[in-house]
């Protein structure tokens, strides 16, 4: 990181704790409201509660540790307080890493080079911010009616709710967007499939360990297992991607 950006964190830090301070003290008036929600509505009971928050916290790890390993790349490039601050607010290293390579590539330097000016890191900042602000807009014009919506859905009379449609909708829709491009290469030749191979078959074989576990949960009654399910399709992608590569030589 050039000595010119790095000058500027020790003004972008308490920004950045502001901000991010901001981001935690909504997260905690987000949980009170929904506990008070499901007090006075019983949506849920305790040991669902229980095994949700078991889900997420192991669900969470792996792409934890894929964010980690991103941020300190991010770092090294744009300083730590920015890292933090748009990590903190955003948390997708990636993204942001490739808003400030596009903003930087606007102004015909390399993120990080020697050329990475005073001037530059501030298009960079203000290409992550920018490209991160449509996100809040669409869910200003879109939560409420969204709401709206699924609130009419349950007070029908068959008392069936449109949230479970909406749930199943959208996994499906980001997962289809980001396994697509593992399977369709482009350009497309022979060559770009076969580098593909181990990402195919990581994808294929989590789906069928997923169904396999999920159809044992079943047969067994060992509810507890639920908790595990991601982890263990994530695991046999791996294992699969790491022997197809050792296996074609990629």
């Amino acid at each position: 990181m050039p000595g010119s950006v790095a000058s500027l964190q020790g003004i972008l830090w308490p920004f950045a704790l502001i901000l991010t301070g901001f981001v935690c003290v909504q997260a905690v008036l987000f949980l009170r409201i929904v506990f008070k929600f499901n007090k006075e509505n019983n949506v849920i009971t305790q040991e669902e509660i229980k095994g949700a928050v078991r889900t997420g916290s192991i669900s969470v790890i792996g792409p934890a540790i894929s964010v980690f390993i991103i941020a300190l790349s991010l770092i090294s490039l744009v300083g730590p307080a920015t890292t933090f601050m748009r990590v903190g607010v955003i948390g997708s290293a990636s993204f942001e890493l490739n808003l400030a390579n596009i903003a930087a590539g606007a102004m015909n330097v390399i993120l990080g080079d020697a050329s990475f000016t005073k001037e530059a890191f501030l298009v960079a900042l203000f290409g992550m911010v920018f490209g991160s602000c449509f996100y809040f807009i669409n869910t200003i014009i879109t939560l409420k009616p969204m709401d709206m919506a699924l609130s009419k859905g349950s007070t029908k009379k068959e008392g069936k709710s449109f949230l479970p449609v909406v749930s199943a909708a959208s996994s499906m829709g980001m997962i289809g967007y980001f396994a697509i491009q593992y399977f369709i290469p482009w350009p497309i030749s022979g060559e770009s499939y076969v580098k593909l191979f181990p990402s195919m078959f990581a994808f294929i074989s989590s789906g069928v360990v997923t169904l396999l576990v999920m159809a044992y949960i079943k047969k067994s009654g060992k509810k507890s297992l639920n908790d595990w399910i991601l982890a263990i399709g994530l695991l046999a992608g791996m294992i699969t991607a790491v022997g197809t590569f050792t296996i074609f030589g990629i």
